[in-house]
């Protein structure tokens, strides 16, 4: 399938599930109820409660809710981490969370309106400072196949970050976090596109 194709396949796929992602979960509650049952798998996981840092995401639209799973990895003494983007680009960079304040108070709106740390929180330095870290990464989506294929939204942030991030010499599992409905037959990949190790629905 040449490079075209993949790109009109993705694209009337990301159409597809962003329609249906928002006819079915309009409702906050059903969004939340869906991470929770989602992050409850998680949680019994040996890659998670061997992990020493748990990268997470603030989730906006219709996207399933991780926020269960990051205060239950505070209460498992788990260093927390989410993104941020870098302006006009296509990068982005984690910032540790702080478990003694509440989220929101080191949240402010990011890019693309999306919640993200303030610049006055601790970065985190993709070098050798996290060597041998086990590294748990809650990776969204709007589908995901079987095998570990995922589609993103397109801008490519965490294709991108995922190397950056390997490099440091850490040991990182993979999880998609998604509802039942995300997860198709197949999905349309090109050589930039990662694999996830697992993928967990309610």
């Amino acid at each position: 399938m040449d490079c075209k194709n993949v790109y009109e396949e993705k694209k009337l796929l990301r159409s597809k599930m962003r329609k249906l992602l928002k006819e079915k979960y309009s409702d906050v509650k059903n969004i939340q109820t869906a991470g929770n049952s989602a992050a409850q798998k998680i949680i019994l996981s040996e890659e998670f409660k061997n992990s020493d840092l748990v990268f997470s995401y603030i989730p906006y639209g219709f996207e399933i809710d991780p926020m269960f799973l990051v205060e239950f990895a505070w209460k498992m003494k788990k260093t927390v981490c989410v993104p941020r983007v870098v302006p006009d680009s296509n990068l982005m960079d984690f910032y540790f969370l702080e478990p003694e304040l509440s989220i929101q108070n080191q949240l402010e709106s990011g890019a693309f309106g999306i919640l993200e740390p303030k610049l006055t929180l601790k970065k985190v330095l993709t070098d050798s400072s996290l060597k041998g870290k086990k590294i748990f990464m809650v990776v969204p989506g709007l589908a995901f196949s079987k095998d570990g294929a995922r589609l993103g939204k397109g801008k490519g942030f965490y294709d991108l970050y995922i190397p950056r991030l390997l490099k440091s010499g850490c040991s990182l599992f993979t999880a998609g976090f998604a509802y039942c409905e995300q997860i198709v037959e197949n999905i349309p990949v090109e050589k930039t596109d990662f694999f996830l190790d697992r993928i967990f629905t309610p």
